[in-house]
């Protein structure tokens, strides 16, 4: 009989399936799946052999049964599908507020989706993280305005691209940041959630609400249901739950989550796509209206708004600032060091106590016997702040900073925290030679290091023979030892040495990736008083912020590097 090397076929497959050694191998190539196509081929193995004589005619019992009672239970979904699509169109309402965004406020889970989508100039989401507004709105913006948004230093104005009609939209981007809704408020309740995917068996109703005063004006029901394919594909396997963890083994049929939609009759689903638009009466965008959207007269303030919120914020910022100037705390003021240095001629005044509580805060973190080495203050957020901003201070405001700073730069593991104020901390200029020459050699060659005493050097702009004659050898050895980023900290260091014919005469060991790169320092581009590429690499082992005076002068540009714009 046909059908018996496809049977012994699927019990192997079972049977491996169900001892994770071997099964973990046929969940790699989904064995589930496979295992649910074998047993489509004997079921089918077993009709042709009952048909043609031979095996039994018993055995036509099995494809029969299976199949017949699958379509059996395939004719009953669709009917009660049929029945709660009519049963709900009988009762959905239709429009039940003529919503106008002049005397009313949209209040919904999903905002920033809808109004990508729907003719609604503002819609409003509940998040308690921002405060004291409580809610963040979202806006559809024509890309003009979009480009010029100057955003915050605490993540509270966010841009972000739109898709719609499967492409995206060039000329739009949806604008999101804090705000309380001015007008009396039409919410939106959902009930399950919208990210709540469990289904029941059989049909599960979800409920909108459109709710205004505590008062529901309307209820639009939907159903949802585990549907069944048209034709019965099978998997049956076992494989890995991480959740538990456990090995799993499980059987059925792939379904897929069908909604029913219980839209009223005369209703144009191209015009009204969901429940809200529906109730509220706003219109789903046309196929190619955001191609020429010019916005909503109730936004053409709005950068006006978001410079009052920007401004506002940098004001917390250094409110911050002074806090933790005269003792005290960030109180969980994020990136303090980032948002000062946003505007560099406000922070500048601040040098001398910056550098004053800094040593402060370093001299209470000296190691003694009973206390771990450098464990304290370096784990909080103050101390962090104050060395980003001295880090980020012009060159004429630094120097008469930079020997306290140099100091500090040489306690025990500073680069490890502070990478950017051990950077500028080389500002000071020769005397800090011998220091940062001793750490560069302590890095072994051939091993991974970092390069922070390497551009260090770089930006102290001399070094004795020894040193660059070991500087040569490093910078020769195979580039694969090494991470990203090290040979090009090599590269500037010795260029700004004079370097520059040992450099070229070398070009073929150099990396292939950075070679435009280095055709542009070579001719001349991105030279800054510092040093060529103002010293610093475009990889920088580390996620510290690096402020403009850190940047790297050159930039990619489409037709190779440019220089940084000022």
């Amino acid at each position: 009989m046909t059908f018996l090397k496809p049977f012994y076929l699927l019990l192997a497959l079972i049977a491996l399936q169900l001892f994770p050694l071997t099964g973990v191998f046929l969940m790699i190539v989904a064995g589930a799946l496979i295992t649910g196509l074998v047993v489509h081929v004997v079921l089918v193995l077993m009709a042709f052999d009952a048909l043609t004589r031979r095996g039994p005619a018993w055995l036509l019992l099995f494809p029969a049964l299976f199949y017949g009672g699958y379509y059996l239970r395939y004719a009953q979904q669709e009917r009660e599908i049929a029945r709660v699509s009519n049963d709900l169109s009988a009762t959905n309402p239709k429009r039940i507020l003529d919503f106008d965004p002049d005397a009313h406020s949209l209040v919904m889970k999903d905002a920033g989706g809808f109004v990508s989508a729907h003719d609604v100039p503002v819609a409003y989401t509940v998040n308690k993280n921002f405060q004291p507004e409580g809610h963040l709105s979202y806006r559809l913006i024509p890309r003009a305005q979009c480009d010029a948004v100057k955003k915050d230093t605490q993540a509270r104005i966010q841009t972000w691209g739109v898709h719609a009609d499967g492409v995206f939209q060039k000329g739009v981007c949806q604008l999101q940041f804090p705000q309380a809704p001015p007008h009396p408020v039409v919410s939106v309740v959902v009930t399950p959630d919208l990210n709540d995917y469990r289904l029941k068996p059989g049909v599960n109703i979800r409920t909108t609400e459109i709710v205004v005063d505590g008062r529901i004006l309307g209820v639009y029901r939907t159903g949802m249901i585990s549907r069944l394919p048209n034709f019965p594909w099978l998997y049956a396997g076992c494989a890995l739950n991480s959740g538990r963890p456990a090995w799993e083994c499980d059987w059925g049929v792939m379904r897929s989550r069908f909604t029913i939609e219980g839209r009223p009759a005369g209703v144009d689903p191209s015009l009204y796509d969901t429940p809200v638009a529906l109730m509220l009466g706003i219109r789903k965008y046309p196929l190619g209206a955001l191609k020429d959207f010019r916005g909503f007269p109730q936004n053409a303030d709005v950068l006006d708004a978001l410079e009052r919120d920007r401004l506002n914020v940098e004001d917390q910022a250094f409110d911050a600032l002074e806090r933790v100037l005269a003792g005290g705390q960030t109180e969980g003021f994020l990136n303090l060091g980032y948002a000062v240095t946003q505007n560099p001629a406000r922070l500048e005044p601040y040098a001398e106590r910056m550098a004053q509580r800094l040593m402060e805060l370093e001299a209470a973190d000296a190691p003694t016997p009973g206390k771990p080495e450098r464990w304290r203050n370096s784990r909080r957020d103050e101390p962090r702040a104050l060395a980003t901003a001295i880090s980020s201070l012009s060159p004429q405001a630094f120097a008469l900073l930079a020997a306290r700073m140099f100091a500090l730069a040489q306690r025990d593991h500073f680069w490890e925290e502070y990478e950017a104020l051990y950077l500028r901390a080389a500002d000071v200029g020769p005397p800090a030679l011998d220091f940062y020459k001793a750490a560069f050699l302590e890095r072994q060659p051939g091993r991974s290091y970092d390069s922070l005493p390497v551009l260090a050097l770089c930006r102290i702009g001399i070094a004795d023979p020894a040193l660059v004659a070991e500087m040569k050898a490093r910078y020769l050895l195979p580039d694969k030892s090494r991470p990203e980023g090290q040979q090009a900290a090599l590269f500037l260091a010795l260029m700004n040495f004079g370097e520059t014919d040992f450099l070229r005469a070398n070009e073929a060991l150099a990396p292939s990736r950075d070679r435009t790169w280095r055709e542009a320092l070579y001719a001349g581009k991105g030279r800054t008083p510092v040093g060529p590429n103002n010293c610093m690499t475009e990889q920088w082992g580390s996620i510290a912020y690096r402020s403009a005076i850190l940047q790297p002068a050159l930039v990619r540009a489409r037709n190779g590097w440019e220089d940084r714009p000022k």
